[in-house]
């Protein structure tokens, strides 16, 4: 038996916990995961002791600078007096490399006399990001909603703001930003009446 878990989704180098199950049946049993971008394997984890034991341990091993958006494959290997065994071959992906936020704003909604719903969408690229909207009667804004935060990630997640105590008859301005610690994104002006 095999696993992976622990894959850093929000900054590079990018990490990963191997595990698995290793019985050694009752002789001295050394164990390493092997792992590479294909089934050849081309890296090794250090061999460690699983003892003599008669019981399945569980074992596992930290892998780190791995390469961002890359598939890798990765076996557990054991070996003992009576011989190797290599475990199924297994998979897991990387994410993609963080990168800056990315936003887009759509239409207003619900416009009344004193409200309006602001909407848009954030890519928080692969980083915790905070978002928040911008507004005022020019394209200076002047007022900021509260910050809000998205989870790492890649794709496109809706957002959305309530505004109120707005002038009958006016027109505002809008624009979304995004942050995250590789920088900000402001979308274009949008206006509202």
């Amino acid at each position: 038996d095999r696993d992976v878990t622990g894959v850093q989704t929000c900054a590079l180098p990018i990490s990963a916990t191997l595990s698995g199950t290793v019985n050694p049946n009752g002789a001295d049993t050394m164990y390493h995961f092997e792992y590479g971008t294909s089934t050849s394997y081309t890296q090794s984890t250090p061999a460690l002791d699983a003892g003599a034991g008669r019981d399945a341990l569980s074992v596992s091993a930290s892998l780190s600078d791995l390469q961002p958006n890359t598939t890798y494959h990765y076996a557990l290997v054991a070996s003992n007096s009576p011989g190797p065994g290599t475990g199924d071959d297994g998979t897991f992906t990387t994410p993609p490399p963080p990168e800056k936020p990315s936003v887009t704003t759509s239409a207003p909604s619900g416009i009344t006399t004193a409200t309006a719903t602001l909407n848009g969408a954030v890519d928080p690229g692969n980083l915790e990001t905070t978002y928040q909207f911008e507004y005022g009667r020019s394209s200076s804004y002047g007022t900021l909603t509260a910050a809000e935060q998205i989870v790492p990630g890649s794709g496109a997640v809706p957002v959305s703001v309530n505004l109120t105590g707005l002038s009958a008859g006016t027109e505002y301005h809008y624009a979304l930003v995004a942050t995250n610690q590789l920088g900000s994104s402001t979308s274009a002006d949008g206006t509202f009446t």
